[in-house]
């Protein structure tokens, strides 16, 4: 899937759940055409994601936070 959107290939592992805002602080480029949201998931991966993260929240003790405002 990431070579159809001409990106490299990436493992997500769905115990490590960062709450990164989308903003200029955090993505300086965002507002540039070719570097803003160029693609996005199909309905079957964020299905699959969301299945992960709804099974991993009955473990909250498998899962690091991270992100500004996870808790130091």
């Amino acid at each position: 899937m990431a070579a159809k959107m001409s990106q490299k290939g990436f493992t997500m592992d769905a115990r490590r759940i960062a709450f990164i805002p989308a903003n200029m602080d955090f993505f300086p480029r965002l507002k540039d055409a070719d570097k803003g949201i160029v693609y996005t998931a199909s309905e079957r991966f964020h299905s699959i994601v969301q299945n992960a993260l709804v099974g991993l929240a009955k473990r909250p003790d498998l899962i690091i936070r991270l992100g500004p405002d996870a808790d130091a």
